[in-house]
């Protein structure tokens, strides 16, 4: 067998559940954090990797006490990164080592920004900070009213960042004033600030444009649900993912017009990367897309083990992202789209080649539709399909006809007609059962329920199932003893017995199940057992006595009291030849 062509140049695995940070690339190693153990319940060490991008092996790795979902950021040879511990880490880049940390008062999710010697992040303990890179020692921080989960932009000296209250902020980058605030709703969407304008998410539904310098809206579109994912701002167009709803947005960056929108199978929190007119982004349904930018149509998907968070990164015609299956993948663009392209002229070709075996199977008078369906499907060859047919045909005209509506009559007659107690032994109303119960229970079924015939000799000679349990009379040693009795089905059936008959055996279920034509006998004689074993299970819902009656302190829903006794009915094994003596041909060509 063929070895399956993949554009998969490796992947490597974190053995740490999800890995939600998006990955670093930075001379030919690639950085990236995992282990998310509080979205998993579990404790796990968490790390962040340095791994080479060629051959897919650990360079180094350094380990945190909480989940690494912040993805890092790289100047000077140094890495910084936050962790779910509280911490802000630096570490020199070539070695894994640490250089320093800065402690919050909760955990860091989203990633760093790094500008002009400082670093500034928001955490959980609902501040932003400002620290500056060489010391690590706090130059400011800024106290909102609740968690901070978005990734700064630094723009003119300006920090943009939003929280989980639902304020988008403008605070300065040097001093830590705010300038302005904009509320929508929670926003854990990173905004993106492009040409003076602040474009962002809300979980109030809305993609937002703000005016950076006054935070005044200049528009704002609607999507379907919450919006989590962090939108990108390429040559005047920006591309959002939908958050919770399965979308990938195209919205134009001056009129918030939407220019296209491409459907996922699940959510898209995954932020997209565009390169060289191309858009990639994961989805909740597993995969990783590659669309054209300017008209959202798909060029190739690549399917993972789990869920995609993580945002992509590329470089040198590979994309790089990471998977709840706890992989980081890398991915060759140029071949994902060779083996796209082979995969719909292969696709193309399938549906000529089936188009032409219909026009064949016209041509050829295939009518059959078993054999005609195993010939356009390629199963058989146009010589076995005429010849099939041809043997089914035969047999066709040698089989004797036989109705459906006749073999339900039949049934009928056997089995039914509810007209009075002389109807066949063999009907279903006619069956009667043995079974053990409790005297106190065959006492109230035979006085005061649908009744039963007592077939021990032991008689207390009262109505002791209306004897209060309390009372110096009521015997437990008598009332529990075991008896037996004997059911006739007929009193608990026959008032809806017709129309519940009807409902499960009928011609409309038989033909349903089988199509018209030529059948088998056993194949006939299955959905008959199947219809009939459909019908008794109605009846074996149906009580003889609920437990509620006799025993009220366990509860007084009897179809969920474990005391109540339901009716036992075993549907009878029907053959053709028992609804008819004549009917005893392998074959029929079954009609309405």
């Amino acid at each position: 067998m063929a070895e399956e062509k993949t554009p998969l140049k490796w992947k490597f695995e974190v053995r740490e559940y999800s890995m939600r940070s998006s990955p670093l690339l930075v001379d030919d190693v690639i950085y990236f954090g995992s282990g998310d153990n509080h979205y998993k319940r579990i404790h796990i060490k968490c790390h962040l990797y340095a791994v080479d991008i060629k051959t897919g092996e650990e360079i180094w790795k350094f380990e945190t006490g909480g989940a690494v979902t912040s993805s890092p950021t790289l100047v000077d040879g140094v890495v910084y990164f936050g962790s779910g511990d509280k911490h802000l880490y630096a570490l020199d880049a070539k070695t894994g080592k640490e250089k320093w940390k800065f402690e919050t008062g909760g955990r860091i999710f989203k990633s760093p920004t790094l500008v002009d010697g400082v670093v500034y992040f928001g955490s959980l303990d609902s501040h932003l900070y400002a620290v500056d890179i060489k010391t690590g020692k706090e130059k400011w921080k800024f106290k909102t009213d609740y968690d901070v989960r978005t990734t700064p932009a630094v723009v003119n000296g300006v920090v943009y960042f939003g929280n989980n209250t639902g304020y988008l902020y403008a605070v300065d980058a040097n001093t830590g004033e705010e300038k302005w605030k904009f509320y929508s709703d929670s926003v854990l969407s990173s905004p993106a600030v492009v040409d003076g304008v602040v474009f962002f998410g809300s979980h109030d539904h809305h993609l937002y444009a703000l005016d950076s310098k006054t935070g005044e809206e200049k528009w704002k579109y609607k999507m379907e649900k919450a919006v989590e994912a962090s939108p990108i701002v390429v040559d005047g167009v920006v591309y959002c993912g939908g958050g919770y709803e399965p979308h990938l947005y195209a919205v134009d960056a001056k009129t918030g017009e939407v220019k296209w929108k491409f459907k996922t199978g699940y959510f898209v929190r995954s932020s997209p990367a565009i390169v060289d007119g191309v858009v990639y982004f994961g989805s909740g349904d597993k995969h990783l897309y590659a669309l054209n930018a300017k008209t959202g149509e798909e060029k190739w998907v690549f399917k993972t083990g789990d869920s995609i968070f993580s945002s992509p990164a590329v470089s040198d015609g590979v994309v790089y992202f990471g998977s709840d299956d706890s992989h980081l993948y890398a991915v060759d663009i140029e071949l994902a789209e060779k083996l796209r392209k082979e995969e719909q002229k292969r696709q193309e070709e399938e549906k000529k080649a089936l188009s032409e075996r219909q026009e064949e199977a016209d041509k050829h008078g295939l009518t059959v539709e078993d054999i005609r369906t195993k010939y356009v499907s390629g199963d058989i060859t146009l010589e076995e399909a005429i010849e099939w047919q041809k043997q089914h045909l035969k047999e066709i005209a040698e089989a004797s006809s036989i109705s459906a509506e006749e073999i339900v009559q039949a049934i009928w007659n056997i089995y039914g007609q509810p007209y009075d107690k002389d109807t066949p032994k063999s009907s279903i109303l006619n069956y009667k059962y043995e079974t053990e119960v409790k005297h106190i229970e065959a006492d109230y079924i035979s006085s005061d329920g649908l009744g039963c015939e007592r077939l021990d000799e032991y008689n207390c000679g009262s109505d002791c199932h209306n004897i209060d349990k309390e009372s110096d009379e009521y015997n437990p040693e008598e009332m529990e003893k075991m008896e037996n009795i004997e059911i006739t089905v007929w009193d608990y059936i026959v008032d809806n017995f017709e129309s519940d008959f009807n409902s499960k055996v009928n011609a409309s279920t038989l033909t349903g199940k089988l199509n018209l034509g030529l059948q088998s006998k056993e194949a006939i004689e299955e959905i008959l057992n199947n219809m009939m074993d459909d019908l008794c299970e109605i009846f074996r819902g149906f009580t003889v006595m609920g437990g509620e009656v006799l025993y009220p302190e366990q509860g007084d829903n009897p179809w969920e009291h474990p005391e109540t006794i339901y009716l036992g009915v075993s549907a009878p094994k029907v053959s053709l030849e028992d609804l008819n003596p004549d009917w005893t041909e392998d074959k029929y060509t079954l009609v309405d």
